[in-house]
Formats: C-alpha cells, sequence, structure tokens
C-alpha cells in the first residue's frame, strides 16, 4: 500500500469508528443517515480482503485506546478511582467498609489503606489461597484498619479447586483455564473455601459496602449473585470489577453484568485519568481483554 493510499484508508476508518462507535453508545445501535454516511466513506475498504490487516492494526489501536489490555492498577486508572470513591467517602459519617476481593499479595489493599486515611474507614481483604494469603499476611497484617481473610467468595458456600501457575501467580482461578496462546499452564492446584458474601455480612454485622472491588480472574459474576441482599436492599454503594480473558473461562459476559446491575447502578468503564459513562449495552462491549468496570448507585 502506497503511503497516500494508506493516508486515506486510516484517516477514513477513524472518522468512521468514531462516528459508528457514538452512534452505538448512544443509542445501543446505528442511525440511517450515519450508517448511509459510512457505506460513502468507507465502501472502497470495507469487507474486502485487501485491507484486513490494516483494520486489525486499526482495531488494536483503538482498543487500547478505550483502556483494555492494560491490567497494572497503579497506571490504568484504579488509582484516579481510589480518589472519586474516598471522595464520595469523605462525606459519609458512618463506617465507610471497604472490600478487597482477590486481594493477591496486598498491593491493591495497601493501596486502599494510604488513600482512605479517615478514623471510619476499615478494609477487609480476601484472599482464598494459602501461599497467596501468607504473602498477604506478611505485607499487611498487624496494620491498623484492615482485617485479612483466608477465603473467597461465591454464590454458595463451598469448597472447590484453585488452579494457578508457579509462583504466586495473579492468573489463579477457580476455572481451568486453557492459556496454552500465552505459554501458560495452569498446572498447580489447591482446594479452598468459598463463602457467600451476604452470609459474612450478616455474620460480622456489616450493614452496608461503600465499595467492592472484585478481582477474581472470572468468578465476579458469582461473587455479585451471592451479594443478592445486600444489592436488593442497596447496602452498596459502589463496585469496582474487572473483565476480560478469564470470562471466556467463566463463560460469563458483560451483558450478564450490566442487566444484573443497570437498574441500581450507573456503569462506567476505568480508563487512565477517570471514567467513562456505558449508558447503555450493546454486544460490541463484549472485549475479552483487560479492562475494569465500576457501578455507582443511582
Amino acid at each position: 500500500m502506497g503511503r497516500q493510499s494508506a493516508g486515506r484508508f486510516y484517516l477514513a476508518a477513524l472518522a468512521v469508528s468514531i462516528m459508528r462507535a457514538s452512534v452505538c453508545e448512544e443509542k445501543g445501535g446505528r442511525s440511517g443517515m450515519l450508517h448511509t454516511l459510512s457505506r460513502l466513506v468507507f465502501g472502497p475498504f470495507e469487507g474486502r480482503r485487501r485491507w484486513q490487516r490494516n483494520f486489525e492494526r486499526l482495531y488494536a489501536i483503538a482498543v487500547a485506546g478505550m483502556n483494555y489490555g492494560r491490567d497494572e492498577f497503579s497506571t490504568n486508572g484504579e488509582l484516579a478511582l481510589m480518589r472519586h470513591v474516598s471522595a464520595t467517602a469523605a462525606r459519609t459519617s458512618g463506617p465507610i467498609v471497604l472490600f478487597d476481593v482477590g486481594a493477591n499479595v496486598g498491593g491493591y489493599g495497601a493501596a486502599l489503606l494510604d488513600r482512605f486515611t479517615m478514623a471510619n474507614a476499615f478494609v477487609h481483604a480476601f484472599e482464598p489461597s494459602a501461599e497467596t494469603y501468607a504473602a498477604l499476611t506478611k505485607r499487611l497484617g498487624g496494620r491498623d484498619h484492615i482485617a485479612l481473610h483466608n477465603f473467597g467468595f461465591s454464590d454458595r458456600a463451598e469448597r472447590r479447586e484453585l488452579y494457578s501457575s508457579e509462583g504466586l501467580s495473579g492468573l489463579s482461578s477457580v476455572y481451568p483455564r486453557l492459556l496454552a496462546h500465552r505459554d501458560i499452564e495452569m498446572n498447580k492446584s489447591e482446594t479452598i473455601e468459598l463463602r457467600r458474601l451476604d452470609d459474612f455480612c450478616e455474620a460480622e454485622s456489616i450493614e452496608s459496602i461503600h465499595f467492592l472491588k472484585i478481582d477474581v480472574e472470572g468468578h465476579e459474576l458469582s461473587v455479585l449473585k451471592g451479594a443478592e441482599r445486600m444489592l436488593r436492599e442497596g447496602r452498596i454503594h459502589s463496585i469496582q470489577w474487572e473483565f476480560g480473558g478469564c470470562n471466556i473461562d467463566s463463560r460469563t459476559f458483560f451483558r450478564d453484568f450490566y442487566y444484573l446491575l443497570n437498574d441500581q447502578y450507573r456503569i462506567f468503564r476505568i480508563v487512565k485519568d477517570g471514567i467513562h459513562p456505558v449508558p447503555r449495552y450493546w454486544e460490541g462491549l463484549e472485549i475479552f481483554d483487560t479492562v475494569n468496570y465500576f457501578a455507582e448507585r443511582r
């Protein structure tokens, strides 16, 4: 492809992609006028074999631009979200209860403690893996305003296998993930304890949760189903959950989260410098590359 031809392709592709994304976000579909315009502008390129590699490159650029594929919480916008959540918490007179579900070795929990410095703030961190929990205890055990728990959450109380790769894997999942395409083998397993979030809150007399963060490698929907009462009674103010390739293994979709939460919560995608609204569901949102979503009560 010549430079001039490539330039025209990318300009046309970018313009039409932006128009289509705007229409889908606002209306959940295409408008007739923009669809016709896109056909006129994009007709010479769309659906043709010659241009497929260029479309693939453009798609990769667009997905990265929407903050997919970034799983490091210190740089992907999760810390910016903490500032937003702590600002809303500062206006709360009662207990500020924060749940870190899938605490791993404590990096996220430490960040919560650093940002929620109010005397009435308290973190509950949950990590079911014995080896990872030992590392979590080494890092955060003994600190004030936090309790560590060596179990996880699900839609039912049970004991279940947790699969992982070598070392203190951040990929540990209750699903035996197929990751050969990434040269990763989930060749370790251990039996862990899972409880229902509703049962834990009742047992601990926790009346409300200001912020519920869930990062459990594909099991996020089951965690929320185990919080049915707390959600139904409006006792969880805001929720952050990870979505990505692990949801292929658990066979869960963004649609499942959207319809579970949308009536009571405004839903956002977390970006580097804040949150971007997701006002309506459409199938193009089913992108199985790591991203985090945020839901805040209406």
